[in-house]
Parts: structure tokens; C-alpha cells; sequence
């Protein structure tokens, strides 16, 4: 498994821990803590943008660099 493939953590919020034979790594314990949005966006980092007084606009260019908002009429 790999679990640092996109889409297959649902969070960077995780701990490793290493479980040893001898003085070498056996094998890897994978504890997730969180479960994100997968969309690439951290909820804690926006937060803190805006609270420096940054607008959607510039928190989510931060991001997303390719993203074109738009104004839909309806």
C-alpha cells in the first residue's frame, strides 16, 4: 500500500512508529489522527490567513495557484 499516494491519506495528521526486529525496521505502525478534506486545503492554515487579514480570494490562490473564480448570475 502506498500511503503517501494521492487520495490515500485522509490526513497529514498521523504518527509513525517503527516496529524494529533487531536494530532494523520491521514493519511501520500508521496511526491517522484526523480525517481531512483531501482536497489539498488545510482548514487550520486559512484560519491563520485570515486572521492576518487576508480575503478568500488570496487564501484560496494560496492553495489552489490555478484557480479562476468567477461570478455566476443567475
Amino acid at each position: 500500500m502506498d500511503v503517501l499516494a494521492p487520495r490515500s491519506l485522509r490526513s497529514t495528521l498521523f504518527v509513525l512508529h517503527p516496529l524494529y526486529q533487531g536494530k532494523r525496521p520491521k514493519a511501520y505502525l500508521l496511526w491517522g489522527l484526523g480525517t481531512g478534506s483531501g482536497a489539498g486545503l488545510c482548514e487550520a492554515g486559512t484560519l491563520g490567513l485570515s486572521s492576518m487579514g487576508k480575503k478568500y480570494p488570496e487564501i484560496l490562490s494560496h492553495y489552489f495557484p490555478d484557480l479562476k473564480l468567477k461570478t455566476i448570475k443567475y
